[in-house]
């Protein structure tokens, strides 16, 4: 038996299954598939899409289903497909109260899109990290942080983090 009796069928497989999936990336069904946000629900499935806009209530997710409005309240966590290096890294060590290790990550990034939600993810993570890192004692002072903070909401008023930079810009004035 030679070698192409022996892999006939997979050979005869692999072609026909390389233009289906060149199809579904060109058609755009790919998209989700490569680089998709993800918005992780207290309870329930992902809502996997393109995140596309937020109010102060809810983030608007484009899936391949249509437009869907998930209400903060509901979210747990976000990723976003094309996060820059470093961002995760920021997030863990907020996750762990360290926030001037997480700022020092978040210096690292620099973005070449500064008009996405990537982009207000990564500067709402430093006025976070900022406010949380006075509040802590860290080495951000008070003013600074809340200079970050009113400046992001200021910014952006429509932001989904609204309700959470704003009782931190509270506690802030407060402190100072």
């Amino acid at each position: 038996m030679n070698k192409h009796q022996h892999d006939g069928w997979y050979g005869r497989l692999r072609k026909p299954t390389l233009v289906i999936l060149a199809w579904l990336i060109w058609s755009g069904w790919g998209g989700p598939l490569c680089g998709q946000d993800s918005v992780f629900l207290l309870s329930g499935s992902p809502v996997r899409g393109v995140i596309s806009e937020s109010t102060k209530t809810s983030l608007v997710v484009e899936t391949n289903d249509g437009r869907k409005e998930v209400p903060i309240q509901n979210i747990r966590s976000v990723s976003f497909g094309e996060e820059p290096p470093g961002y995760e890294k920021a997030q863990r060590a907020f996750d762990r109260q360290k926030y001037d290790e997480g700022l020092a990550e978040l210096e690292k990034i620099k973005g070449e899109n500064n008009d996405g939600m990537v982009f207000r993810e990564v500067e709402y993570l430093k006025a976070l990290g900022s406010a949380r890192s006075a509040l802590a004692g860290g080495a951000v002072d008070a003013k600074t942080a809340g200079s970050l903070v009113g400046g992001f909401l200021k910014k952006y008023p429509e932001t989904w983090h609204f309700f959470e930079l704003t009782e931190l810009l509270g506690e802030l004035l407060v402190v100072v």
